[in-house]
């Protein structure tokens, strides 16, 4: 399968949850780099990613204050990122 393939794959069994981290994503571009930012990943802002992830797993299932959205899907956002600096530091062929 083609990298597209599994992306359509995960997507197509996690559709709702990746719509909200596409949300996520995006919201925190703005807040991170400016409304009218492309969007990337602006990995040098907010990189503490187990300590985040930890704060964000022991309150799964609530909104996050500051946000208004719920900590799962910061809590996934998290897991992304820590899932992508592992894939990219073993050099991982995730083809």
């Amino acid at each position: 399968m083609t990298d597209q393939e599994y992306i359509d794959v995960a997507t197509g069994y996690f559709r709702d949850a990746f719509i909200e981290l596409g949300k996520h994503c995006v919201d925190s571009n703005e807040k991170h780099n400016g409304k009218d930012a492309p969007i990337k990943w602006t990995r040098d802002i907010a990189n503490d990613h187990w300590g985040s992830w930890g704060r964000h797993i022991s309150k799964l299932g609530k909104i996050d204050e500051d946000s208004g959205k719920l900590h799962d899907v910061a809590w996934l956002w998290r897991t992304c990122a820590i899932s992508q600096i592992r894939a990219e530091e073993d050099n991982l062929d995730l083809t």
